[in-house]
């Protein structure tokens, strides 16, 4: 499972990336992220499931 969420969270980290590095980021764009981050996992996760039963 950790290699599939390690490559899903890129994703969500590049997106915000520039941001972050300047400090420019509002409450809604850091909770965005979060929600991404969980998504992400979560789709991850479910990957790893099918795998698993197959």
């Amino acid at each position: 499972m950790g290699g599939l969420v390690a490559g899903k969270v890129p994703k969500a980290v590049q997106y915000f990336k520039g941001k972050f590095k300047e400090k420019k980021i509002t409450t809604e764009e850091a909770e965005e992220a979060e929600k991404m981050l969980i998504r992400e996992m979560k789709e991850a996760d479910l990957e790893t499931e099918k795998k698993t039963e197959q």
